[in-house]
C-alpha cells in the first residue's frame, strides 16, 4: 500500500503553488459540490505541473487539467461527506504537518543562510586548543558574575603577559573537571564540536594567541589556539582492542602485553585483520563485524589518543598499532574516508544541525525583533513591575500564590491587533511555579518577561501565516485536501480491494485469461557422491518424471544423508532466471517429445521439463489482480461521484485565461 508520507510528498510536488505571472482576474473557474475554486488557485497548481506552458495557455491543455482537478476535488468532497475531516486523527495529523511547514516562516532566512555559510566555512578547518574555565551559573547574581569575570580577567592577564604558562594556569585555576586528566588540552575539534560562542572565538583567534574572554552557559573561558589545519573530514576504521584496566595487577598487565604481541605477530605474517578482530578483540560488539566501528569525525565520540592515531592513517587498509589509550591497547585499520563536501552537498546536513543547536535561536531572535517593529510592539514597564512585585522566591519551590497577581488587569503590552494584560502574564508565570534551582529573582523575572513577549509574538505570527503568505495558505490547503484524498482513497479503493476477498475472487474469475504464465521450465539439478549414484538417480528420474525432492531423499538418502544434494530447483519463466536460461539453452538439443531434458555429467544430474503457457492461479497472480481490481473500483467510484455531486465549469473564464 502507498505510504502516506510519500503520497503527500508526491501530492505536494504536484500541487505546490507557484505564483503565476499572468495578470488574470481572480474569478471563479470551478465549482465542485459548492466549493468555489478561484482562477489564482487553479493557475498556481496548473503552472507547477505544466512548466513548459507557464508563459501561455491553450484551451485544450487547460481543459485536460480541469478534468484531473475535478476528479481530485470530487474525492475530497466525498471525504468531507463521510466526515473524515472531523476525525481527531485527521486534525492531529494536519497540525503535525502545519508545525513542520511553518518552521521556515518562523526564522529569518537571511540569518539562516549566513549561519549555513559560516558553518560550512568553519567545516573546512580543524582547530586544536586548550582552555581555562571559571564556572558561573548563566542565571547567577550580578555579584557572582562579576567575581567570576574578574577572576578570569586576572588569569588572562597572566597568560597574555607571559608571566605564567597557559597549561600551568589551567591546572591551577580551571574549574573544568577534565583538567585533571588533560591539563586543559581539548585536542582537535571542528564546527558543532563545541558550544557556539566558544566555537566562534576559537575559530577567530589566531594560532598561538590567547582569546578574549568568552561567556557560555558553563561560565567564562579563555582559549589558547595551538594549531589549525585543513579539515580531516570523516573516517571509518576497524579496531582490535585488548583491555588493560587502570587498576590491573602486574599479572593482568603481562597477560595483556603478551596478547598484544601475539596479535602483532599474526598481523605481520599477513593474517586477516577481520579474523583476528573476531578472535581476539575484547570489544565484543565490534568484534562480531570484524572490528568495524561507525563513521566518526574530529572531536567526535572517540577518545583523543585513538582519534589522533586513526586520522594519521592515510591509505585505505593501512594498519596502526598497538596504540595505548585509557582503555588498553588498539590496532586500527583504515576502512574508508570521506572529505568535506562542497556547500551544496553539505547544505541540508548543516541546516539540520543548526535547527537542533543554539545557533537556531539567533535566527529566531532576529525575526522576533523584526516582528516587534512590524507589529508596533508597545510595552508598559510599570505594569510589568506591578506584577513582579507579587512574585517571591517561593516560585522556585512550587509554593508561589499567584491569586493576587492574577487580579491585576492592566494593559501589559500590545502589538498588531492584540492586547496582553497583567492577568495573562501572571497566569504565564504561574506555570513556572515548580521546584527548581533558585536564581536571582530579578534576573529570572526579566528573562521571563522577554520570553513571554517573544512567545506571544511568534504564536501570533504562526496563527496568521495563511493571511500573510499566500504560498503558505495554498500549501496548507493542499496538505488538508491531500490527507483527505489519501484517507478516502484508502477506504474506498486500496484497503477495500485487499479486504474484499470475495470481490477479488469474482474479478479474477471474470478476467483470469489476462493473467497467463509464459513458457516455463521446471528445473532439478542434483549432485551425487559418485558416478554410480548419479546414474541411478538418472534412471529413477526417467521412470518417475514427477518425483519430488522428498521422494528422492527417502530413496537415495536413507542411509547416507550426503548421498544426493540439491543445487538448484524450481519453476521459472524463460528469461526470469539467468542461471536457468543458460541451462535450458545448453540442454535444449536433448529435448524429447514430452519437452523433457535429462542429462547426466559424471556426478551431476540435470532434469528440465518444459511447461506450456497456462493461466496463473489467483495466489500466483494476486499482486496484479489486486492492482487491476483497484483500478476497476476507482473507475466505478469516480463514475458514482460524478453522478452524486454537482460540478460547474465556467468555460467563459477558461477562455478569458487563454486570451489574456
Amino acid at each position: 500500500m502507498i505510504k502516506k508520507i510519500g503520497f503527500l510528498f508526491l501530492l505536494s510536488s504536484l500541487l505546490m503553488p507557484v505564483f503565476s505571472q499572468q495578470n488574470v482576474d481572480d474569478g471563479i473557474i470551478l465549482e465542485v459540490d459548492g466549493e468555489q475554486i478561484t482562477v489564482s488557485e487553479f493557475l498556481h497548481i496548473y503552472t507547477k505541473n505544466n512548466k513548459q506552458q507557464s508563459e501561455s495557455y491553450s484551451l485544450d491543455s487547460l481543459m485536460n487539467y480541469v478534468d484531473l482537478f475535478v476528479n481530485f476535488k470530487l474525492k475530497v468532497a466525498e471525504a468531507r461527506n463521510l466526515g473524515l475531516d472531523t476525525l481527531k486523527k485527521f486534525h492531529k495529523e494536519l497540525r503535525g504537518y502545519r508545525s513542520q511547514l511553518a518552521q521556515p516562516y518562523l526564522t529569518d532566512n537571511s540569518v539562516e543562510n549566513e549561519l549555513i555559510e559560516e558553518a560550512w566555512e568553519r567545516k573546512q578547518k580543524d582547530v586544536k586548543a586548550s582552555h581555562i574555565l571559571i564556572k558561573v551559573d548563566q542565571h547567577g547574581s550580578p555579584e557572582d558574575t562579576l567575581e567570576a569575570y574578574n577572576k578570569i580577567a586576572e588569569i588572562r592577564e597572566k597568560a597574555v603577559s607571559g608571566d605564567a604558562d597557559f597549561i600551568e594556569l589551567a591546572k591551577k585555576y580551571s574549574d573544568d573537571e577534565s583538567v585533571k586528566r588533560n591539563d586543559g588540552h581539548l585536542g582537535w575539534f571542528t564546527v558543532f564540536g563545541m558550544v557556539y560562542p566558544f566555537e566562534t572565538v576559537a575559530y577567530e583567534t589566531p594560532v598561538g594567541e590567547v582569546s578574549d574572554i568568552v561567556r557560555t552557559r558553563f561560565g567564562y573561558h579563555i582559549i589558547k589556539v595551538e594549531d589549525k589545519r585543513p579539515a580531516k573530514g570523516r573516517i571509518r576504521v576497524a579496531h582490535i582492542m585488548v583491555l588493560k584496566p587502570q587498576d590491573a595487577t602486574e599479572k593482568e598487565k603481562e597477560k595483556a602485553v603478551a596478547k598484544v604481541e601475539e596479535i602483532k605477530q599474526k598481523l605481520d605474517t599477513g593474517e586477516a585483520f577481520e579474523t583476528l578482530a573476531e578472535t581476539y578483540s575484547e570489544d565484543r560488539r565490534s568484534a562480531r563485524s570484524g572490528g568495524l566501528l561507525p563513521w566518526f569525525g574530529v572531536g567526535g565520540k572517540m577518545i583523543p589518543e585513538f582519534e589522533e592515531a586513526a586520522f594519521q592513517l592515510t591509505e585505505i587498509n593501512e594498519i596502526a598499532g598497538p596504540i595505548k589509550t585509557s582503555y588498553g591497547y588498539h590496532f586500527i585499520k583504515l576502512i574508508d574516508k570521506e572529505p568535506v563536501g562542497d556547500l551544496e552537498e553539505e547544505k541540508s546536513k548543516i541546516a539540520s544541525r543548526i535547527s537542533n543547536s543554539a545557533r537556531a535561536t539567533r535566527s529566531k531572535n532576529v525575526l522576533v525583533e523584526k516582528l516587534k517593529k512590524e507589529y508596533d510592539l508597545k510595552l508598559y514597564p510599570d505594569k510589568a513591575e506591578e506584577v513582579h512585585s507579587y512574585v517571591t522566591d517561593s516560585i522556585f519551590h512550587g509554593k508561589w500564590d499567584a491569586s493576587e497577581a492574577k487580579k491585576l488587569d492592566g494593559k501589559l503590552f500590545s502589538f498588531a491587533d492584540t492586547v496582553l494584560t497583567q492577568k495573562d502574564y501572571a497566569a504565564y508565570l504561574e506555570k513556572y511555579n515548580r521546584k527548581s534551582n533558585p536564581i536571582e529573582l530579578e534576573t529570572f523575572l526579566n528573562e521571563r518577561l522577554d520570553l513571554y513577549i517573544d512567545k506571544c509574538i511568534l504564536l501570533y505570527e504562526e496563527r496568521h501565516l495563511e493571511d500573510k503568505y499566500p504560498k503558505f495558505r495554498y500549501l496548507m490547503k493542499e496538505y488538508h485536501d491531500g490527507i483527505l484524498l489519501f484517507d478516502v482513497t484508502d477506504k474506498m479503493v486500496w484497503s477495500k480491494a485487499v479486504e474484499d476477498t470475495a470481490g477479488l475472487k469474482a474479478f479474477y474469475e471474470e478476467n483470469k485469461q489476462k493473467y497467463m504464465w509464459g513458457t516455463r521450465h521446471e528445473v532439478k539439478k542434483l549432485k551425487a557422491k559418485d558416478k554410480k549414484l548419479a546414474k541411478n538417480v538418472e534412471k529413477y528420474l526417467k521412470k518417475h518424471s514427477n518425483v519430488t525432492w522428498n521422494e528422492i531423499d527417502s530413496v537415495f538418502n536413507a542411509e547416507d544423508s550426503a548421498a544426493v544434494s540439491k543445487d538448484l530447483c524450481g519453476t521459472f519463466e524463460t528469461g526470469a532466471n539467468e542461471m536457468v536460461s543458460e541451462l535450458v539453452v545448453e540442454h535444449s538439443k536433448n529435448l524429447n517429445r514430452k519437452g523433457e531434458i535429462l542429462d547426466r555429467n559424471d556426478y551431476q544430474v540435470v532434469y528440465i521439463k518444459k511447461i506450456e503457457p497456462c493461466v496463473k492461479k489467483l495466489k500466483e497472480a494476486r499482486g496484479m489482480v489486486t492492482a487491476d481490481y483497484q483500478k476497476m473500483l476507482e473507475k466505478e467510484w469516480m463514475k458514482a461521484l460524478h453522478n452524486k455531486y454537482d460540478v460547474v465549469i465556467h468555460h467563459e473564464v477558461l477562455k478569458d485565461i487563454v486570451k489574456k
